[in-house]
């Protein structure tokens, strides 16, 4: 219905322009202040009525429509916000995931060598023994003396470069030699 009469009213204004007089008519400095102050007059009512339900809502503790837009703007950016810090979180996650599969990677390919090795080295004492560097024991002091005499300290010396049997197994040695 009010499609129709906004229709007609057209319709009719672009008649009256048609004719030539309604040019001349929207010229005249005197409607056009009549225009404006219709205009004005209409916003004005319009601030002083708004004014008064915001007045009328704030005694009441009743909340007006830019309160109610406000709010829905205010809920508005923290959706936004709410669902740029999930996207943010599974990012993260996501990079936290492949850095510890990586990490985890990375532990097992520093663990399998030394696994071969061990069970290489069980396997063949040997490879053990030539594995580890040999122990010089420190020459005992009969030896250093001895080290300063001519002669006997070529064969001291020849004799302190090689390994010496451990502490216990000499002993038992010069047990067994006196017994």
């Amino acid at each position: 219905m009010f499609e129709r009469i906004k229709d007609e009213a057209l319709n009719a204004a672009g008649q009256f322009a048609d004719a030539g007089k309604g040019f001349n008519l929207l010229s005249s400095p005197s409607l056009q202040g009549a225009l404006t102050r219709a205009l004005t007059l209409q916003a004005e009512l319009r601030d002083h009525w708004d004014r008064r339900i915001q007045t009328v809502a704030k005694s009441l503790n009743l909340v007006s429509k830019r309160d109610v837009l406000q709010l829905k703007r205010h809920v508005r950016d923290l959706e936004n916000l709410v669902a740029t810090l999930e996207h943010q979180l599974q990012q993260q996650t996501i990079r936290t995931k492949k850095a510890e599969t990586s990490l985890q990677k990375e532990r097992r390919v520093v663990k399998a060598p030394s696994a071969e090795k061990t069970k290489a080295q069980a396997k063949s004492p040997a490879k053990k023994a030539a594995a580890k560097p040999k122990k010089v024991a420190a020459k005992p002091k009969k030896v250093a003396a001895k080290a300063k005499t001519g002669s006997k300290a070529k064969a001291s010396s020849s004799k302190a470069s090689a390994p010496k049997k451990p502490a216990k197994k000499a002993a038992s040695k010069k047990a067994k030699t006196t017994s």
